[in-house]
């Protein structure tokens, strides 16, 4: 499995590097084993108010299917991180019923 995290406008640290790394990983290695290609991309999302969220999205490739993507906007990025891998694994488990 390839796994790319990217961070644009969002100075993250290597240790929540490693966590979205860890969880996200885990969460499509249950399901899909090795294969698929996986892109973590955080950013920063203001909202009305003055609230900066902070976004995770996540785009997964499963090989011989249509791809799935989520994302999650919250205050925090560990938080972020927990919702989007619950996330994605509903909609990979969706994605395998189906086919």
């Amino acid at each position: 499995m390839q796994l790319n995290v990217r961070a644009h406008s969002v100075n993250l640290d290597n240790s929540d590097r490693a966590y979205a790394t860890e969880k996200i990983g885990r969460t499509v290695e249950k399901f899909l084993g090795k294969s698929g290609r996986v892109e973590v991309e955080f950013s920063e999302v203001s909202k009305s108010g003055g609230h900066n969220l902070s976004r995770v999205k996540v785009h997964v490739a499963i090989p011989h299917a249509p791809s799935e993507t989520v994302h999650v906007d919250d205050p925090e990025i560990r938080a972020a991180i927990d919702l989007c891998a619950d996330k994605l694994a509903r909609a990979i488990k969706r994605n395998k019923q189906k086919r």
